[in-house]
């Protein structure tokens, strides 16, 4: 159907895509869900399905920042009226907000207590027999 459509009919080509990244999700091939979905929204930028579709490939794939960019868009474009889409869009978040504290752990180095925090703690042993 891809080829054989007209290229100037753009939201059916957009639909194509659609259905043919659908068959891809269902196969577990995200990198081509991707692919696919990002054609269909370069044909037609408010196809609300795609961005679903490519924020859960993008997820299974680990990009959370594109996922959360695409749940962010369909919701926008469902003007917040979808309940599912805000409850993706609230656990993508988290998911990332996880991954950059993990991040910022592991980068964080130690830091000494201030002086303020070490004399109140060793004033409470002053009464110590």
């Amino acid at each position: 159907a891809i080829e054989a459509c007209p290229s100037n009919r753009h939201v059916d080509l957009a639909t194509f895509y659609q259905n043919r990244s659908a068959c891809y999700e269902k196969r577990e091939m995200w990198e081509q869900v991707k692919e696919d979905c990002t054609l269909a929204l370069e044909l037609n930028e408010k196809y609300v399905k795609a961005y679903l579709r490519r924020s859960r490939a993008a997820e299974k794939s680990g990009d959370l920042v594109l996922a959360l960019e695409d749940v962010t868009s369909a919701c926008i474009l469902e003007k917040f009226q979808v309940q599912s889409s805000l409850i993706n869009a609230d656990r993508i978040l988290k998911a990332l907000g996880r991954q950059h504290a993990r991040e910022a752990l592991a980068k964080r180095r130690p830091v000494m207590p201030s002086k303020h925090f070490i004399k109140t703690y060793f004033s409470a042993f002053s009464e110590d027999p």
